[in-house]
């Protein structure tokens, strides 16, 4: 295994047009929440009117890196939505 690495690494060096090897595991194709997109409308409005990350992750028992994480998608789903977002995703995750 490692001599297998040791010349691919040396091919890599040798020869500019090697591609890089895939993940060894990649990650879930659709990754599962602990905060499920329904509820993600609800996280944002709490942190936009100042409530602390710390506080919405305790009631949720999730880490504060979590609700940054939703609190990431969200805008970037309202961003691409636009008006009426909160609508059209509760309605495409609550079926």
């Amino acid at each position: 295994m490692l001599h297998s690495e040791i010349m691919h690494f040396e091919h890599a060096l040798t020869d500019p047009l090697v591609i890089s090897r895939p993940q060894r595991h990649p990650g879930p194709e659709h990754p599962r929440w602990k905060i499920p997109p329904s509820e993600w409308p609800t996280v944002l409005r709490r942190v936009e009117q100042g409530e602390p990350l710390r506080k919405i992750a305790a009631e949720y028992t999730v880490s504060y890196e979590t609700i940054r994480r939703v609190v990431r998608a969200a805008r970037k789903l309202q961003a691409d939505l636009g008006k009426g977002w909160e609508a059209a995703f509760k309605n495409e995750y609550t079926k």
